[in-house]
């Protein structure tokens, strides 16, 4: 590794990398699951805003029912049926004896008759809304008619047609406030609603900037600032049959217009209003909330706590191991094999990394092994070079003091070397000797010693010449020398060949 290289951890590496997946996963399940707890939620809200529309129109059709019953027993009355008939209500005693306790019991407000004609022909209590027409189309439809009307407070109207000798002889119609359903909406619901009737007031209104009005309100104190601040701050249109949560304050609300009668197209009301104050079911939401991202957070903590001490004890080993390998190359085998630990193959939870602390010993033993056989290679080298070397100084030795002359000289007949008897024969040194051509030392008259060393050279005749000849000394002298010429291969240049040249003077040999 070089001196400028940045040295970063495998075991921060693999910390951040599996931390960054963990991160990702972490994030992805604490946002599944921050999602279905709001899901949840609306599908919460959702529910029980089915259930508060369901508990009023079940409500508000049983009061009809209620009181369409009661009607129907005011109709069976017998003294009604004749007195009807005979177009005389003053001849109604059951009515006019009971009218101040159904009053009181029944909370009613008006009870009348009409003739088969439509003409009303008795009334008791206060006269509230003009009949005419209801009562033509129960007399036409020949079926109960309901409605619900608000001039200033909201009151229903049941209209029944009355039976007598096998056809219609009248309606009777009866009318009592709307007040009980918000009463029992309450009780039910645990919730707020009240009634919205139209504002025919011209002059400017100060609590509502719609054109309508709070005819009756659960708990008005706390709820009328809110019709208000909706009022001033949204469109009916964006409440209508559509939940719209607010906050005001530090309050939140959710607010629903909904028309009374679920069938009635009428664009003038009534409608109910639903406030429901969800301040503390938003609490808990956002404390679930908090809750998921804290334990998801908590999570990837002990997560990556987790992953860096395995790392850490698993990459231990590693780093015991890069401590240790330098040691091979100083050739410390025992110091290195006590810094990495052997574990047995066959034990439990053997796995890569002691596989690779295996390896490294039985490299470390493979390399023990070769520099132990490369130590005994080196001494028989050594042993070999100092065998070589004397055989070479008792060559070079040889060479030197052999009484015969001898001459090493290319193809070309270039003197290489000379021994010292050859410089005693030739009375010469041997610079002054070496480099010159053998032929120069050969009289022009010993033609035939020429002509088979020139054989010699070309490689004809064979490798080996043996001649009697003279041989010219540096002085002029001529000496009888008998030759044994001999082609040889060339150890410095293996594509070449020398000639070895043995001379034994005749003369001087006893």
């Amino acid at each position: 590794m070089g001196g400028n290289s940045l040295f970063f951890s495998l075991r921060w590496k693999l910390a951040i990398l599996f931390g960054s997946v963990f991160l990702v996963l972490q994030s992805a399940f604490a946002l599944i699951a921050y999602l279905n707890a709001l899901d949840d939620f609306e599908n919460d809200r959702k529910r029980i805003r089915q259930n508060h529309l369901a508990i009023t129109e079940t409500l508000t059709e049983d009061s009809f029912l209620i009181l369409e019953q009661f009607a129907e027993l005011i109709s069976l009355s017998r003294d009604t049926s004749a007195n009807a008939a005979n177009k005389n209500p003053q001849l109604i005693p059951a009515i006019a004896e009971n009218w101040a306790q159904w009053q009181l019991i029944w909370d009613i407000e008006n009870i009348a008759f009409f003739d088969n004609h439509g003409v009303q022909i008795g009334s008791w209590g206060e006269h509230l809304i003009n009949s005419d027409f209801s009562v033509k189309r129960v007399l036409k439809n020949e079926s109960p008619g309901h409605q619900i009307f608000c001039p200033e407070n909201c009151f229903q109207q049941v209209i029944i047609p009355v039976m007598g000798q096998a056809k219609i002889i009248g309606v009777v119609s009866v009318i009592r406030p709307f007040s009980d359903v918000i009463i029992k909406y309450k009780n039910a619901a645990e919730s707020d609603i009240g009634i919205l009737i139209a504002d025919h007031i011209k002059t400017p209104r100060v609590q509502s900037g719609w054109a309508y009005k709070l005819s009756a309100m659960t708990e008005p104190q706390k709820n009328a600032p809110v019709f208000e601040y909706v009022s001033q701050n949204y469109p009916i249109e964006d409440l209508l049959n559509t939940n719209k949560r607010v906050e005001r304050g530090d309050a939140v609300y959710e607010v629903l217009i909904r028309p009374i009668q679920k069938n009635d197209k009428a664009t003038g009301g009534p409608f109910f209003f639903f406030v429901d104050d969800i301040t503390e079911d938003i609490h808990r939401l956002n404390s679930d909330l908090k809750r998921i991202w804290l334990y998801g957070l908590l999570g990837l903590s002990a997560a990556l706590f987790f992953i860096i001490l395995a790392l850490h004890v698993s990459l231990r080993r590693i780093t015991r191991l890069s401590t240790a390998l330098p040691l091979l190359s100083k050739n410390h085998f025992s110091q290195f094999r006590k810094q990495i630990p052997k574990t047995d193959i066959f034990s439990v939870g053997y796995d890569e990394l002691d596989k690779l602390s295996h390896t490294a010993l039985t490299l470390a033993d493979q390399l023990e092994f070769l520099e132990q056989k490369m130590h005994g290679h080196t001494f028989n080298l050594l042993e070999k070079s100092q065998e070589l070397a004397k055989e070479r100084d008792f060559i070079r030795q040889l060479f030197q003091l052999a009484p015969i002359i001898i001459i090493i000289q290319t193809q070309n007949g270039i003197i290489l070397k000379i021994n010292h008897a050859g410089l005693e024969g030739l009375e010469a040194h041997d610079n002054t000797v070496v480099g010159k051509v053998f032929e120069l030392f050969i009289p022009e008259d010993d033609e035939e010693h020429l002509k088979k060393l020139t054989q010699l050279r070309a490689g004809e005749n064979g490798d080996l010449v043996e001649i009697d000849g003279h041989f010219l000394t540096e002085t002029g002298k001529i000496r009888e020398i008998s030759w044994l010429h001999k082609l040889l291969a060339s150890k410095e240049h293996a594509a070449e060949k020398v000639v070895l040249s043995l001379g034994f003077d005749i003369i001087r040999s006893p």
